[in-house]
């Protein structure tokens, strides 16, 4: 039988990288008290009882349509919670700093606009640097900047990283784009490669839809927009070839089938629950060798010169035309990607989706549809771009070209570069802090992402379940690769007492950077239409109002008391002995960095408020942070990643102008592929904690989805909308050699007559009594010559009737489907001829709707049914 698989900055999250809980209800005076916090240690546990006051939430809820004003305290309900439970780490600062810009540059604003920037790309060189300066005299007008990681490739569709992503912008175009509005005050959209905004299909009443269709520019319309290479045929033969090559509809879709069929990093991304495409996810989980592309929701048309999309959840047009508007989906023809994948080369093998950009192709080894193209790459020196001459916006192209230099040394080297005259901005290491400060070159910038010490709070148990040997994040097959993990930190008043314990300000300050006690940056916007940014809204203050705002949530004598409140409850609990003065009972926690450079600096800052804080505090224990720095800068990221870690400096940014949705990265089921702290499960409905919004109770996972596409809630937790775990099937053979098939299940647990379930397509496959349902091909088309749509599968001798939908089909197959006010569904399917078979599989395919808002789904189901003699 065959092996059959179910049918989901940067827009996208990116791992930051460093080149460029319970709350008291009374905060002790800052006089030294010694006041114990409350006393309460547990993790979010399942709990039988309802919370006394307000409900568990019951029922479908759907807040997509609601107002700016709900959708701001659903903001606040959802970070508060993050970060009283330590669910995204704990906040340090982010990675605003103050940077110094080269006198040789003008750039257009001194004011710094959230998600835009000075707008330094638009900005002017007015003179070129001397030979000194820059050797290659053709480069000496080009923009020079810096990172401290070569990549090693440029192609995004596979990169996690914020370095690849910003390469690739040079030699990429979006459907949409940004520019300043005419005071520079703030930034406004435009179309790019669109002609018009995103169109609904299938709008509601609020204009909200799923499906929506992008008519997009090609050559045939716009002349100018053709492809861009400075290959010389070295290496990639026939790459030059496509330079000035036509943009063809086409090429608009191959980027997404490259990503999704290669299962690419990225290709995760598009199958999101939030800002993903129907089909995606189910189509990547399908055996690759049967699945159909039409089960996608982005599709061309021909007729329209468009590519349309339909989303997994509603969008407005802003939302539409945001999460559409990435350079991942710059057009390429795919014929490129098939002559990478022809190269014969001796170190590697690789399809053409992955050696797509790759360092020792060159110039050769992609194309440019953006306002750069690669002309230079010296591995581990620098990475230059020239100004790309045929760009269909060329106006918009500024300067003369990008180099950034590969600096190892990091960012005091880079500024010794820069006060050499060697580059145009580089960031002030904090112990230049003071001498820059009056410095005309210097501007502040906000922060992107705010920088966290994650944390693994996991117990035991709870690791297993996502770690352990069917563990649901990161599997580890053998007990001896369990992490050792530290019960202090599944203690909620330890963690309490590390938030405390840090000095962000002057940590802050030591880095060049903006403190930061929240999990979301200044870069996120509550309302991005209107300009309105989360951190300077009432909500987003409300967030961290109970802690110690002032101060930036700094206070040593109240993290002492959480310490010592922790290592009470931890004796108690027999976990922890504790030791005497002279010989204390030590614990140690490793501490995971990028860099050696990092440890050397704000490690040992951190290490100190740690160690002394608790060391102070707490008697008969001696704490001790371990930081150390990965092999690799990426490998700082496995641990979190896979459950391996005690605490781990790192980051997720993304999505700002849509922060809810962004908020799926602390998901204790990792939905987004991105979660990096561990520890309670968020579709718990917290004890003494949970989630309040319009006078009902929820689990965080639960509030969340509610709030992005509209979920189905049982007691305050999101449930699945629909239940196939109790399909049921069975066959009636008749006299002439037909079958009946009657199926049944359970579609939602409760509130049937608030949903619509639409069945989209049935099929069947026939199976014989050997796993092969015909001896030969022939007999397989024969059989099935009445359905113009069967196929026939030569791997393992199946076949399948093309779709069979509600009513009469064109093979003269029958089916019936109801949905019964109790939640359950059947089916009946009459007509299908059972001759020489055992075995048959139904599958099925739904679309669920409610509140406005759709989902799909499938299942399927094997039975053995009579044979006719």
């Amino acid at each position: 039988m065959k092996n059959k698989k179910l049918l989901v900055l940067s827009l996208f999250g990116v791992l930051a990288l460093t080149s460029c809980g319970k709350t008291p209800s009374e905060v002790p005076s800052e006089s030294g008290s010694e006041k114990e916090p409350p006393v309460s240690s547990e993790q979010v546990p399942p709990s039988s009882e309802e919370p006394v006051g307000p409900k568990l939430a019951q029922g479908l809820k759907n807040f997509t349509a609601s107002s700016g004003e709900e959708r701001a305290e659903i903001l606040y309900q959802l970070e508060k919670y993050t970060i009283d439970n330590f669910l995204g780490g704990i906040p340090m600062y982010d990675d605003g700093s103050s940077v110094l810009y080269s006198q040789r540059l003008e750039i257009p604003s001194d004011v710094y606009i959230p998600n835009y920037g000075f707008g330094v790309s638009e900005g002017t060189i007015l003179a070129p640097m001397t030979a000194e300066q820059e050797p290659t005299e053709a480069w000496r007008s080009y923009y020079h900047t810096w990172t401290s990681n070569d990549p090693g490739l440029i192609n995004y569709w596979d990169g996690r990283d914020s370095v690849t992503s910003n390469l690739w912008g040079l030699i990429t175009s979006s459907y949409y784009g940004n520019e300043f509005n005419d005071d520079k005050t703030g930034y406004q959209w435009y179309n790019s490669l669109a002609k018009e905004l995103p169109i609904a299909l299938n709008a509601d009443g609020n204009g909200m839809a799923t499906k929506w269709r992008v008519k997009v520019k090609t050559t045939a319309d716009t002349p100018e927009l053709v492809y861009h290479t400075l290959s010389e045929d070295k290496v990639v033969k026939g790459s030059k070839a496509f330079n000035g090559r036509a943009v063809v509809l086409e090429d608009y879709l191959t980027p997404f089938k490259t990503m999704i069929n290669h299962e690419l990093f990225r290709a995760t991304d598009l199958g999101s629950e939030t800002s993903g495409f129907v089909g995606v996810k189910d189509y990547l989980k399908a055996n690759p060798t049967t699945r159909d592309w039409k089960t996608v929701g982005i599709q061309l048309n021909e007729a329209e010169g468009s590519i349309d999309f339909e989303f997994n959840t509603k969008k407005t047009q802003f939302y539409a035309m945001y999460n559409l508007s990435s350079g991942l989906f710059s057009p390429i023809p795919q014929d490129f990607i098939e002559l990478l994948d022809g190269l014969k080369l001796d170190d590697e093998n690789l399809p053409g989706a992955q050696r797509y950009g790759k360092q020792g192709l060159g110039s050769e080894g992609l194309l440019s549809l953006g306002m750069y193209t690669l002309e230079s790459w010296v591995p581990d020196q620098a990475i230059v771009f020239k100004k790309n001459p045929v760009y269909f916006e060329k106006d918009r192209a500024h300067f003369e070209g990008y180099k950034y230099a590969i600096i190892k040394g990091g960012a005091e080297i880079a500024y010794q570069e820069y006060k050499a005259g060697k580059l145009d901005s580089v960031g002030v290491p904090s112990k230049y802090l003071k001498e820059e400060m009056d410095n005309p070159e210097r501007r502040n910038t906000l922060g992107n992402t705010v920088w966290k010490l994650q944390v693994n709070s996991t117990d035991k148990a709870r690791w297993l379940e996502l770690f352990g040997p069917n563990g649901s994040v990161y599997p580890h097959a053998k007990e001896e690769d369990y992490w050792e993990l530290k019960p202090v930190l599944s203690n909620h008043n330890f963690l309490e007492g590390m938030y405390y314990a840090i000095d962000r300000a002057e940590l802050a300050e030591q880095q060049g950077a903006n403190p930061a006690q929240a999990f979301l940056s200044d870069s996120y916007m509550v309302d991005p239409e209107s300009g309105l940014v989360w951190r300077a809204s009432e909500e987003g203050k409300r967030v961290i109002a109970e802690r110690i705002p002032e101060k930036f949530g700094f206070s040593k004598s109240l993290a002492g008391s959480y310490f010592k409140a922790a290592m009470e409850e931890l004796v108690a609990e027999k976990k922890y002995v504790r030791g005497t003065a002279e010989k204390p009972t030590e614990i140690t926690l490793k501490l995971i960095y990028q860099t050696q450079n990092q440890v050397d600096t704000e490690g040992v800052t951190l290490k100190g408020y740690l160690e002394k804080t608790f060391n102070e505090a707490v008697q008969g224990f001696k704490l001790t942070i371990d930081a150390y720095a990965t092999s690799d800068f990426m490998d700082a990221y496995n641990g979190p990643m896979r459950g391996e870690f005690d605490l781990s400096f790192g980051s997720i940014s993304g999505n700002p102008l849509d922060p809810i949705a962004f908020m799926d990265t602390v998901c204790s089921d990792n939905r987004s592929g991105f979660t990096l702290s561990w520890g309670p499960d968020t579709n718990v409905v917290h004890p003494t904690q949970p989630l309040e919004f319009q006078g009902e109770l929820y689990s965080y996972d639960a509030l969340l989805a509610a709030a992005i596409s509209g979920a189905a809630i049982k007691d305050g937790v999101e449930v699945p909308n629909i239940t196939f775990g109790k399909v049921e099937a069975d066959a009636e053979l008749a006299a002439d050699g037909t079958v009946t098939v009657r199926a049944s299940g359970t579609y939602y647990n409760g509130a049937p007559e608030e949903i619509q379930v639409e069945l989209d397509c049935v099929e069947f496959w026939y199976y014989g009594a050997d796993g092969e349902g015909f001896e030969t091909k022939e007999e397989a088309l024969a059989f099935l010559s009445k359905d113009p749509g069967a196929r026939y599968y030569a791997d393992n001798g199946g076949a399948i009737t093309g779709e069979i939908v509600e009513g009469e089909n064109p093979s003269g197959v029958k089916l019936e489907i109801t949905f019964a006010e109790d939640g359950t569904w059947s089916m009946v399917i009459t007509g299908l001829t059972a001759n020489l078979h055992e075995e048959y599989e139904i599958d099925y395919y739904f679309t669920v709707t409610f509140s406005g808002a759709a989902s799909s789904f499938e299942g399927y189901k094997v039975f053995t049914g009579p044979v006719a003699k």
